[in-house]
């Protein structure tokens, strides 16, 4: 499951989020190259468009496990806060910043300590706090953007658009910087489906915002050239008005015959004109010898003050413009615009009209736009206010142009070929700041639908993974595994295939709860995992079984990685604060590239023999295993047919009283003849037992034996003995079931007896008991079969409620040949018979072994000495012959 939220959180958030601020950078530098930038505003802030780029480096470099790049960066983040928090070495101006300063420089200290500790304990504290510091600097701009909170009124110009993308970009380093902590695998470089769609929604949020914003400052600009124009064309055709109407009282004069006149016209005409103009402050004519003859409202004094500066003015023709103004008189209260004319006529030969304008006056404007301050550049270090609001006052431009975004300059010509120039900065932010606010919510947008994207994608790839995935393990499924497989060999790649079996993990399981025994099956995967290094895969077959696949590997490799694998199983492991010790049996097989075959088969039958072996070791594969395998699935499917078609059928084997050497007792035993062949017991019961047939199979027999008792006289003078399976006796009713049978058919529960194998009455469970105590209390005589082979041990002779003990062939075999042997059995008679016991012997095959027996005092023998077993009627005439020919 972990696997499954780091691969989302690298394809839908990591990368997308890395490609999103590489590709601010390269915004940024894209609008530095194509654009003015000494114009009004940038869209992409300078901080913005370099340390974007510089984090996404870091960020992926870090994620890769790149740890040199990711320090230097780290260094470089460091100076960066140091700049932003000291103005050292170089001074970064607010308008520059993409958030504000304070926050701005923790942050950058945030990432320094970040990339230069990497995934440390204390890298992962720096990118906790960095990420907090983030997420805090988005929260306080966004509240400033949407108007929740309102922060003190700064002395330089706020950029809402650098705050806004600022914010938002710190927001995504801050899900970056939590998402990485997450991922501790060094991901693939894939170009997979969620990276993509996850990188193009991010890119073309991006795309939409940039191009939404671009428009908008576009407007601004354009509104700023506008307002700036419209004041030029004010004070253009204002003072062009002015020099008109001047102009044409000079033509006046030239109408007037006397010359006593000519002073009282141009008297009269400049008093109107002065008076009757708030541009107009006064006017001042001089003569050829620059002696003052006529002046009018303030121009003589204000003349005469500034006369020494204005005196090359005055005498210099040459001057490219009619107009000028001084910076003294700028400053002052009452600042001019000097303004000259000639006058020609007589007799006023080669005489100067001097006009001073009202600079207030000529800039004055029924509403104000607060969006933009305009300045007059008087001088190239002086600008002249042209708001109302601020009474004409001077500054320095580079004052204006420190505490503002780049400003937008323009040059305007005069009627009469004069120029002057125009700059205008922000004044205010209000228009932008609701531009940015709406433009934002583009990307919130596609934060939003990528959200939406990678939690439904996430919770695909969950479902997936989970249905290729234990629920207990975390490890591949049985059908995963298996599809693994399949694609491995249809590639053609080598592979060696280790099956795994936990050797008594069911006891484990049983004793301690299910809960302790998934913990142990989910530490296991856990070993095993660590231990097979990739592309090898773990899956868990079911149950305690476990798959391995190592691939490219030799078939000398196959033996040393299933050891290793066994070696990692064998170390302890603490469950419920127990320490619990395991083994397994291993099963291992090597499929060449292009062979055909199936691995997974292969490994369990090689599985399957190291199980039968007694466990704890590893077996290689062979194709006889494949062939008794097929065998026993075979003979599984025939036995199964037989059971349905009651193709089985009852044998008997008497039971000689060694004492009378009369046949007293016969033993049923169950063949099967297949297509003309006698398939033997010891293949198809313990088949049987394995695969839960021995309990239809026994009731067969069982049945069988009860009718034969039924309808035959001769047969109800012995003691029938029938085998019945610790299956039989611990998987249903049993006592009740013989019950039932015995009053169907009438037969006394006197007439049979159950030979039960020692493990079944050596467990002294509950169910065990209770079924042996019913039978014993229906009169049903209980013997011990193949006594010696199991659990057997002469202390237990006393506590096993069985009348009769059946002595297994392996102890006759050659018992006249080895004395040891023969000492024990006389032993073991010897002890039965203290205890009141029936002894049988089994086996018993040459005339030496039944004169042996005969002197130890066994009570009964069975063999091929005195019959094979034989069907019912063969047995009925067996019954009536003589004594002699019976053992002939």
């Amino acid at each position: 499951m972990r696997s499954t939220l780091q691969n989302t959180l690298t394809q839908y958030l990591v990368m997308p989020i890395i490609v999103l601020l590489f590709s601010v950078g390269l915004a940024g530098a894209v609008e530095r190259l194509l654009f003015d930038q000494s114009e009004l505003l940038m869209t992409f802030p300078i901080t913005l468009t370099v340390v974007s780029p510089l984090l996404a480096l870091g960020l992926f470099c870090q994620l890769m496990r790149w740890h040199a790049v990711p320090v230097l960066l780290g260094l470089i983040a460091l100076v960066g806060a140091s700049s932003v928090l000291l103005n050292f070495p170089f001074v970064i101006q607010d308008h520059w910043l993409s958030l504000p300063r304070l926050i701005g420089g923790i942050f950058l200290l945030g990432v320094s300590g970040t990339f230069l500790f990497g995934f440390t304990r204390i890298g992962h504290l720096c990118a906790i706090a960095t990420a907090c510091i983030a997420f805090l600097g988005f929260a306080i701009t966004q509240a400033w953007l949407i108007g929740l909170i309102r922060l003190e009124e700064p002395e330089t110009f706020a950029n809402p658009i650098a705050q806004s993308i600022g914010s938002i970009v710190a927001l995504l380093i801050c899900l970056v910087l939590i998402a990485q902590r997450y991922i501790e695998v060094r991901p693939k470089l894939r170009l997979r489906s969620g990276f993509i769609l996850g990188s193009l929604c991010l890119l073309i949020g991006l795309v939409i915002w940039t191009l939404l914003t671009f428009s908008d400052v576009e407007s601004e600009r354009t509104r700023a050239k506008e307002e700036s124009t419209g004041l030029a064309y004010t004070v253009n055709y204002r003072l062009n008005a002015q020099s008109e109407l001047l102009h044409q009282v000079v033509q006046r004069l030239q109408h007037v015959d006397s010359h006593d006149l000519v002073y009282d016209h141009l008297d009269q005409d400049i008093a109107i004109q002065v008076a009757n103009s708030q541009l107009l402050a006064g006017v001042v004519i001089f003569d050829s010898e620059m002696e003052i003859i006529l002046d009018k409202g303030d121009a003589k004094k204000v003349v005469q003050r500034y006369y020494a500066k204005l005196e090359d003015w005055l005498n210099n023709q040459n001057f490219d413009d009619d107009k000028i103004v001084l910076y003294d008189n700028l400053v002052s209260d009452t600042p001019f615009i000097f303004m000259r004319h000639s006058v020609d006529s007589e007799p006023l030969q080669n005489a100067l009209m001097v006009v001073l304008i009202r600079i207030p006056g000529l800039v004055a404007t029924e509403s104000w736009q607060p969006t933009f301050a305009h300045y007059w550049r008087v001088t190239p270090d002086i600008l002249f206010s042209l708001d109302p609001r601020e009474h004409g006052q001077t500054f320095p431009i580079d004052s204006i142009l420190a505490n503002s975004p780049p400003a937008i300059e323009q040059a305007f010509t005069t009627a009469n070929g004069g120029t002057f120039t125009l700059l205008s900065v922000f004044s205010s932010n209000q228009s932008l700041h609701t531009k940015a606010q709406y433009n934002q919510l583009i990307l919130f947008v596609t934060f939003a639908f990528l959200g939406i994207l990678a939690i439904g994608q996430h919770r695909t790839v969950q479902l997936h993974w989970l249905a290729r995935h234990d629920d207990v393990t975390g490890v591949f499924r049985r059908h995963a595994i298996q599809q693994h497989v399949e694609r491995l060999r249809d590639d053609g790649v080598s592979m060696t295939v280790v099956f795994i079996n936990l050797d008594g993990f069911q006891p484990i399981n049983d004793s301690m709860g299910v809960q302790s025994g998934d913990h142990l099956l989910k530490k296991t995967a856990e070993r095993l995992q660590a231990t097979v290094e990739r592309p090898g895969a773990v899956g868990r077959y079911g149950g305690d079984e476990f798959i391995v696949v190592y691939v490219g590997t030799t078939d000398d490799d196959g033996e040393k990685l299933a050891i290793t694998l066994k070696s990692a199983i064998r170390q302890p492991f603490l469950i419920a604060q127990t320490e619990i010790h395991l083994t397994a049996s291993v099963g291992v097989t090597y499929l060449n590239a292009g062979e055909d075959g199936d691995p997974l088969a292969q490994a369990e039958f090689a599985m399957r023999r190291a199980k039968q072996l007694g466990g704890n070791i590893c077996c290689r594969y062979t194709f006889d295993m494949h062939e008794r395998y097929v065998y026993q699935a075979w003979l599984r499917n025939k036995l199964q047919l037989a059971i349905d078609n009651q193709q089985l059928v009852v044998y008997y084997q008497p039971i000689i009283a060694t004492a009378t050497e009369r046949c007293i007792a016969v033993e049923a035993l169950v063949r099967w003849q297949h297509k003309g062949r006698f398939i033997s017991p010891d293949e198809f019961i313990p088949i049987a037992e394995k695969t839960g047939q021995i309990i239809p199979l026994g009731e067969l027999v069982l049945t069988q034996v009860l009718r034969d008792l039924a309808h035959n006289i001769d047969l109800k003078a012995l003691s029938v003995s029938v085998n019945v399976s610790s299956q039989q006796l611990q998987r249903y009713q049993f006592p009740e079931l013989l019950a039932k049978l015995l009053s169907d058919t009438k037969v006394s529960a006197e007439a049979i007896t159950l030979e039960l194998t020692e493990g079944v009455l050596v467990d002294q469970s509950n169910q065990n008991l209770q079924a042996l105590q019913k039978l014993q209390e229906m009169h049903c005589t209980i013997a011990i079969d193949d006594f010696g082979t199991g659990f057997s041990s002469l202390s237990y002779l006393s506590q096993i409620p069985a009348q009769v003990i059946k002595l297994d062939r392996s102890f006759i075999v050659n018992m006249e040949h080895d004395p040891e042997r023969l000492e024990l059995v006389r032993t073991i008679i010897s002890m039965c018979h203290a205890l009141g016991r029936i002894v049988v012997a089994e086996g018993v095959e040459t005339q030496e072994q039944v004169t042996i027996l005969r002197s130890l005092n066994v009570d009964r023998m069975q063999g091929f000495y005195f019959a094979r077993p034989m069907p019912l009627k063969e047995l009925l005439n067996y019954l009536r012959q003589p004594i002699a020919m019976k053992t002939d």
